[in-house]
């Protein structure tokens, strides 16, 4: 009786030692599993430019179970998320370096154009600032005698075109004089009809000659009468009559002598005018170049003439500011740079080795990741590729704009670049975050339905823009559980571990 005694309970003993024993062994599992799992996750974000690696334990030998269960606390402690399988269109891309920066095009220096003295400034650092707006009011010397010159020229121009327009009207009124003449109008008949008009200096040229003309015309027809009587001898008759014919000629050239003068007058009327407006724009042009592209030659000239100001290009943000009221500033010293923090440049870096698989155009879009937001896919435009080696290495630039209207990038991140390297081919794809590894195999998880999950092998492809090429047991519209994934490996080699 004593030795069955003694036998159950070593029986008992072996039991429970052999119970203990198997514990131990799921729980160093689990923990082994943990630790792997840290090890993958945190191994893949240091190594790789991706934001998650699937890298899975090895920890045991033979086939994974085909589904695994989960219930919804354990679903949503895990993070599981599910995304359909979708047709795209995937390129075979290569990750470069990259480098965000302002647009060259909307990133100016706002700098002195002459020798100054601040008088006002009107932003600060950070400040939102529009096309237009006033950034900084100075005031200079040279920018005063500019002025003055330009002021100069506009009055000679006014009194030049006030020249111009007398001359004109002058000329117009002699054509009409001459005409009326040419009409035989009596003298009384001219002057009161050409009294309050303009003629000028040719006024009395013109009537003295006119009324010379007309005395010896009525004197001719006098002594042709007195002639006929016999009153009057021939030879005085023919002085008479020559009397005429030389104030007919000295008439005629009287009017021509008039008209060549106004038609003369006119022309360097008008040429001194346009002499003076080619002046004035000369002085106009010298203001504007000493004023720069930020400043307007009409910017305080009714206050000051030595008073300028200084506006933004366009919309923008002041990146900076260096200067600050009463200080004394030389040409060509910085005030200020403004920049449009909307739009971006991305710049790339392709090793000429890779140059002759890039398949790039302008207007391209390319992908592109940050360290600050690794979960998240940009998208940029390429602008231009680049034709010549830089001289700081074997690489070929490429830069491409980035829409930054959220306000999220910043000038100076560092960036992952995914350059295409062949054309686009349409397959079957799933995200990369789905790819599960195990034994020399590739898998998904495909949600079968809400906490059930079938293991799905599959044949990998094209990688392009997070997303894989895959041919298996998978339809277009399925659900593959894209982040969590790893989670549900381990739940299966832990049911392995249990069977």
């Amino acid at each position: 009786m004593a030795s069955e005694v003694k036998q159950t309970r070593a029986s008992s003993a072996k039991s429970l030692w052999h119970g203990l024993i198997a514990r131990v062994r799921r729980a160093a599992s689990l923990l082994l599993v943990a630790a792997l799992a840290a090890a993958g996750f945190w191994g893949g974000h240091a190594l790789s430019p991706h934001a998650e690696e699937s890298a899975a334990p090895e920890v045991a030998t033979g086939p994974l179970p085909r589904e695994v269960s989960l219930p919804l606390p354990k679903r949503q402690a895990a993070g599981i998320t599910t995304e359909q399988v979708q047709t795209r269109d995937l390129r075979q891309t290569a990750t470069v370096p990259g480098m965000l920066q302002y647009d060259r095009l909307k990133h100016v220096e706002i700098k002195v154009p002459v020798d100054s003295v601040v008088e006002q400034v009107h932003v600060l650092p950070g400040q939102t600032v529009h096309a237009g707006d006033v950034l900084v009011e100075l005031s200079s010397g040279a920018i005063a005698l500019a002025r003055n010159e330009v002021l100069e020229s506009q009055a000679q121009v006014k009194l030049a075109q006030t020249r111009y327009t007398w001359e004109q009207t002058v000329y117009r009124n002699v054509e009409d004089l001459i005409e009326a003449i040419e009409e035989n109008k009596p003298i009384e008949s001219l002057e009161a009809e050409f009294a309050k008009r303009t003629l000028g200096e040719q006024r009395e040229a013109i009537m003295h000659a006119y009324v010379e003309l007309r005395l010896a015309e009525q004197i001719v027809e006098q002594s042709r009468q007195l002639e006929a009587q016999g009153a009057l001898s021939g030879r005085i008759f023919q002085e008479r009559l020559g009397r005429r014919q030389r104030a007919a000629a000295a008439f005629r050239s009287a009017l021509d002598q008039v008209l060549f003068d106004t038609r003369q007058k006119v022309a360097v009327a008008e040429a001194e005018l346009q002499l003076a407006k080619r002046r004035l724009e000369a002085r106009q042009e010298k203001l504007k170049l000493l004023l720069g592209p930020f400043g307007k030659h009409d910017d305080g000239e009714e206050n000051s003439l030595a008073h300028y100001k200084l506006r933004s290009p366009f919309d923008g943000t002041v990146a900076d500011l260096s200067c600050a009221e009463a200080l004394r500033v030389q040409l060509g010293e910085t005030l200020m740079r403004i920049a449009d923090p909307g739009r971006l440049w991305l710049t790339a870096r392709i090793h000429q080795r890779q140059w002759g698989a890039v398949r790039l155009e302008a207007g391209e879009e390319v992908q592109f990741r940050v360290p600050a937001f690794p979960d998240r896919n940009w998208k940029a435009s390429v602008k231009f590729v680049g034709t010549q080696v830089a001289s700081d290495g074997h690489f070929l630039p490429l830069v491409a704009t980035v829409d930054n209207s959220d306000g999220y990038l910043r000038p100076g991140m560092f960036a992952w670049v995914d350059v295409p390297l062949s054309t686009g081919k349409r397959a079957l794809a799933v995200p990369e975050t789905a790819i599960q590894r195990h034994e020399g195999k590739t898998f998904v998880f495909r949600e079968v339905k809400p906490g059930v999950y079938h293991r799905v092998d599959v044949h990998l492809g094209t990688e392009s823009g997070g997303w894989v090429a895959v041919e298996g047991d998978l339809k277009e519209g399925d659900h593959v559980v894209s982040h969590g994934a790893f989670f549900l490996k381990s739940e299966l080699l832990l049911d392995r571990e249990g069977d």
